[in-house]
């Protein structure tokens, strides 16, 4: 019965998407002919055509090509000439096809949703799955559970995290903050096993978490709530908070909140997009600032995960050069290329700046603030990139960029065949000091200036 019910679904829900594409191309509304951008393949964006008014942050693959041309525009730079795509009903079909198989792939896992007892991922109500338990590398313990809503605890220490003496901000060893995506995951995950990440939007660190002392421990709650769950994605709002906690244990602030973040799962990881390399013609060398003798934020071990780090006529670029022994060590389990991600965001703040009286040459040290986007394809991780060898190049863009400001910007991380590992959309930070080129000089920014710039650190 439930077999027959499923192929009347999947034979209606074709000949829907038919009547669709019939009525899109006799109205003439096929998608316009694209243009190829500087350092973007063409099908970067294959879904391109999808119908008016979808929200864009629900589309599997972003919008480089628009990023990188308004980008150019801005510059006063005209892109290359175009290459057309096929227009016309052909095209308007190949996005159907396209489209259609997409859909149709995802169709078996959305019908186990719709028909009891056809799957077996538990849902966010907390029933019984056949799944493997999710990743739990920052997951202690769960002390509550509700349905739509759950919290985990995990404690930090130097013993057991010894890996944040590698990472050393204002001179107290600091979780990064690009491991609040891994954070949030996890805890979503717990809330509705059987998916995957696809999405980490609206980073928000609002305060280091830091581990002091040897001796005093540091406890965090971690609590994520369904927002949404449907055939396609579930939705999952995730916060971090601990107690501050004064000199004899006295309890100085209940629930201070780190960060918060929401989470987009999938039920298979997203494929893809394609990208095309640069040219290294016109780059210039630059030494990563975060591995000079610094006072502001200081990486080495496991963290010294980029190499040929130089900016480039339209951008900034590197080669990730990871620990695998690290990470074998430290985060064989994680669910998303932590690791990747902070050295990505690094590439983001390589530049050459003048300071006054102080002269050329200069490089800042900042920290991030906020991420609008990550976007996860092919199922990656810091342990499989690692134990395979993946070459990955790492990519940032435009070439002029504040992150202070707010402006727009992209990161990507790439294999050598051209595959997107990842993706950082739009991040902002906050400069804490700057490193000297040639002497490896350090200059502490003044704490008025980071401090109007940062929420709270």
């Amino acid at each position: 019965m439930q077999l027959r019910l499923v192929r009347r679904l999947h034979r209606a829900d074709g000949r829907d998407r038919l009547r669709r594409g019939q009525r899109l191309l006799q109205h003439g509304r096929a998608p316009p002919p694209r243009t190829r951008q500087p350092g973007v393949h063409p099908r970067l964006d294959p879904v391109a055509g999808r119908r008016p008014g979808r929200d864009a942050a629900d589309a599997d693959v972003p919008g480089q090509e628009r990023a990188v041309h308004r980008h150019a525009h801005r510059r006063g730079r005209a892109p290359l000439p175009a290459r057309a795509r096929p227009a016309g009903a052909a095209a308007g079909h190949r996005v159907l096809r396209r489209r259609g198989t997409r859909r149709h792939r995802g169709g078996g896992a959305r019908l186990s949703r719709l028909l009891p007892g056809a799957g077996g991922r538990r849902s966010a109500d907390g029933a019984r799955s056949g799944r493997p338990e999710p990743p739990g590398a920052y997951v202690d313990d769960v002390v509550d559970r509700a349905p739509g809503r759950i919290t985990v605890v995990r404690t930090f220490s130097l013993e057991r995290d010894a890996y944040l003496l590698d990472h050393v901000v204002r001179g107290h060893p600091t979780l990064p903050g690009t491991f609040v995506p891994e954070l949030a995951v996890e805890a979503a995950l717990r809330l509705v096993p059987g998916r995957v990440p696809a999405v980490v939007e609206d980073v928000r660190l609002e305060s280091f978490l830091r581990v002091y002392r040897p001796d005093r421990p540091e406890t965090k709650r971690i609590t994520a709530r369904l927002v949404r769950e449907g055939p396609r994605e579930s939705v999952v709002d995730v916060e971090v908070t601990g107690d501050v906690v004064g000199p004899g244990g006295r309890l100085l602030v209940r629930d201070r909140r780190h960060f918060t973040a929401r989470v987009r799962l999938r039920d298979e990881p997203v494929a893809p997009p394609r990208w095309e390399h640069w040219a290294d013609h016109g780059a210039t060398p630059l030494a990563d600032p975060y591995h000079l003798p610094n006072p502001a934020v200081l990486l080495s071990g496991v963290f010294v995960s980029t190499a040929d780090t130089r900016v480039h006529p339209s951008g900034r670029r590197a080669r990730y050069a990871p620990d695998r022994a690290g990470i074998e060590r430290w985060f064989p389990d994680l669910a998303v290329p932590s690791v990747l991600l902070d050295g990505l965001a690094r590439v983001s703040v390589l530049d050459q700046v003048d300071l006054p009286g102080a002269g050329s040459g200069w490089t800042p040290l900042a920290v991030p603030r906020t991420i609008r986007r990550i976007d996860l394809y092919g199922g990656h991780t810091d342990a499989s990139l690692a134990a395979a060898g993946t070459p990955v190049e790492l990519y940032s863009l435009p070439a002029r960029l504040d992150l202070e400001s707010g402006q727009d910007n992209r990161a990507v991380a790439v294999t050598a065949d051209g595959d997107v590992v990842l993706q950082i959309k739009d991040m902002t930070g906050v400069v804490l000091g700057h490193v000297q080129q040639t002497t490896g000089a350090f200059r502490e920014r003044p704490r008025a200036a980071t401090n109007a710039s940062e929420a709270t650190r």
